[in-house]
């Protein structure tokens, strides 16, 4: 018993009594925001203002240096302002406030309303950094393309109806088939209205997959004639392969069973089509592998059909596959009901 009392009498056991007593209520706060998603700098501040707090209830009375108690307490004060500020700066975040914006607005959506929820994507975006710099503009439409992509009837509605899916950069350009880098990105990449190919400016050829893969593109095309149309394309497209042209002629491809839909696309509001100036001296198989598509030029399965539209489009058909124009204009390209 004596020996248990000389113990409490050392100094080494006094700094564990006094130690406890000022990190007990910190190592609350820090215990309690591992398991409520706080984040870390309101933690910080919270955790150094209950320990002033601890030190002013510990010491103050024991000490009675009016100084040291009134330097205690407005350090005190001081940090309470602090995480204040720290919340108020939190919750006034304009990308958090975005984020809450947009969630709210699409939320409110009835069940399968995609044009509601295309809308709710023009909630207007937080000023870049430095919108004088291209750099900080693509930045901040990069940060709001992943934002919207982490909510679920959102991503559902982009890949309905544009085909936007993890694999879409949003920068103008298409990630090659099976890259895992985005500076493999090299083909100008559009989105145009999913018209019939009926369309007197959609010319439409079907292949037998896997036969023409060493073929290039140009070759291909101008050997043989498209379907149900004839060789007018080749007047229509020369003027337009330029990369400065502002409409391109573009490309698409795809390989699937049966016949195909009578449109560009299957069910798209609009569909994902390449520079055909920059695809022309290509291998078919790479015109594939650039296009970004998921298919790949192989013998044909049992059924399977290989198809390439050429589409030359008029003055506010054709824009790039960027973030930014997502976001601006998806809603605008619904049907008018």
């Amino acid at each position: 018993m004596s020996n248990d009392r000389g113990f409490r009498d050392t100094v080494y056991w006094q700094v564990l009594e006094v130690l406890g007593k000022l990190l007990a209520a910190p190592g609350v706060v820090l215990i309690l925001s591992s398991v409520v998603d706080i984040p870390d700098n309101v933690v910080n501040v919270l955790s150094i203002t209950v320990l002033v707090v601890s030190a002013v209830v510990l010491f103050g009375r024991r000490h009675r240096n009016r100084l040291l108690v009134t330097l205690l307490i407005g350090l005190c004060l001081v940090l309470s302002a602090l995480l204040v500020l720290t919340l108020l700066k939190l919750y006034k975040d304009p990308w958090v406030q975005w984020r809450d914006d947009v969630v709210a607005a699409v939320e409110a959506c009835d069940k399968d309303n995609d044009f509601c929820i295309a809308r709710a994507l023009q909630t207007k975006l937080p000023e870049a950094d430095d919108p004088t710099v291209v750099g900080s503009r693509l930045s901040r439409d990069m940060r709001a393309g992943s934002i919207i992509m982490q909510n679920g009837r959102v991503k559902t509605m982009l890949e309905r109806h544009f085909g936007i899916d993890g694999a879409f950069l949003g920068v103008g350009f298409s990630k090659p088939h099976g890259a895992n880098h985005y500076e493999t990105a090299r083909i100008p990449e559009f989105l145009v209205p999913n018209y019939p190919e009926s369309h007197p400016r959609v010319w439409r050829w079907r292949l037998e997959p896997g036969k023409f893969s060493e073929t290039s593109l140009r070759q291909l095309i101008l050997a043989q004639k498209p379907i149900d149309k004839d060789l007018q394309f080749k007047e229509r497209i020369q003027d337009h392969l330029s990369i400065d042209d502002t409409k391109p002629a573009v490309v698409r491809i795809a390989q699937f069973p049966g016949p195909p839909s009578g449109y560009l696309g299957w069910k798209k509001t609009r569909v994902f089509v390449s520079h055909l100036g920059q695809m022309l001296d290509l291998k078919l198989k790479d015109v594939e592998k650039y296009s970004g598509r998921r298919f790949e030029v192989k013998e044909a399965a049992e059924g399977e059909v290989l198809y390439i539209w050429i589409f030359v489009p008029a003055d506010g058909e054709i824009i790039p596959a960027t973030w930014e124009n997502i976001l601006t204009h998806s809603a605008d390209w619904f049907p008018k009901t």
